[in-house]
């Protein structure tokens, strides 16, 4: 009877050493996985870091771009302005000798 619950205990034993070794194995099955995890999870981090650095740095491009076509739209415009005041001035000065070649075109016409 000794001997037959020796035999049950050295079995029983043995399941337990074999659970114990599959859970083992289980737990540095997902200890791998976890740390698999944290550096894919690390990896990920690096790569959003990098796209907000871009994204900032495209933002900051975008308005010195933006800033710089404010400042060529202004040019163009005092440009435009001054080629305007230019032409008034040209125009008012020789505002009699135009009045006469359009009188002129006019009589030739008929």
């Amino acid at each position: 009877m000794l001997r037959e619950e020796n035999v049950l205990a050295a079995a029983s034993l043995s399941e337990l050493r074999e659970d114990r070794d599959t859970a083992t194995r289980t737990i540095e099955e997902l200890s791998a996985a976890a740390a698999q995890e944290r550096q894919r999870r690390r990896h990920l981090e690096e790569d959003i870091e990098k796209i907000e650095v871009e994204r900032k740095e495209e933002k900051e491009r975008i308005a010195e771009i933006e800033k710089e076509r404010a400042k060529a739209l202004e040019k163009r415009i005092q440009l435009e302005s001054d080629l305007c005041q230019e032409l008034y001035a040209s125009y008012g000065n020789n505002d009699s000798d135009d009045e006469d070649e359009g009188q002129e075109d006019f009589d030739s016409a008929d």
